[in-house]
């Protein structure tokens, strides 16, 4: 087994590894949704003020798990693309040390670094608006709690799209920097 089969074996142990950890965030959050949904009509009961600090705490919580997210899948896209480009240079038999320029055009001809977030179909995309849409659903519960249902439909519609799209757009913005400083974080491709 030479070097480059060796770092692929280790892109696909921390691919792995990565993913491992973000499906624990999710379960963990999952976990403690449903202990709170679970327990919601025993603190409807109690004071205003319980109910209203234990949603403002899983907003909390689910906006860091969000940021969470967004950084395990920005890990996901560099792992994949470095083992199809470790994978390249397999097939290409390429022997001694591989230099940036040499990097540069394995990348360059790699069409899985074209990376559209919002044109993506898969579980990743859909458990992290899957997410969004449960916070947003806190935050919604959190509103209702205090201000009641004043607020009209159209409002709701407009804050829904102004939340999921700023989020989108943050996650969008950090996997297009992992495209572009690809080189620079993929740091199996130095070993």
């Amino acid at each position: 087994m030479n070097k480059y089969e060796q770092l692929l074996i280790q892109a696909n142990e921390n691919l792995r590894a990565t993913d491992n950890k973000r499906d624990q965030v999710y379960y963990f959050f999952i976990v403690i949704l449903g202990l709170y949904l679970a327990f919601y009509r025993n603190i409807e009961g109690v004071d205003k003020s319980l109910v209203i600090g234990s949603n403002v705490f899983l907003i909390f919580l689910g906006t860091m798990i969000i940021f969470v997210i967004i950084n395990y899948q920005m890990w996901h896209v560099i792992y994949v693309n470095t083992a199809i480009v470790i994978q390249k240079i397999i097939n290409r038999d390429i022997k001694g040390p591989i230099d940036d320029s040499i990097l540069n055009e394995l990348v360059s001809e790699t069409k899985d670094f074209e990376y559209e977030f919002f044109a993506r179909h898969d579980t990743e995309f859909f458990i992290y608006n899957s997410f969004l849409i449960v916070n947003f659903m806190l935050i919604g519960l959190l509103i209702y709690q205090t201000v009641g249902s004043d607020i009209t439909h159209t409002w709701w519609i407009i804050f829904i799209i102004v939340y999921i799209c700023s989020f989108n757009l943050i996650c969008n913005k950090k996997l297009k920097k992992a495209k572009k400083d690809f080189l620079k974080m993929a740091w199996i491709l130095k070993l």
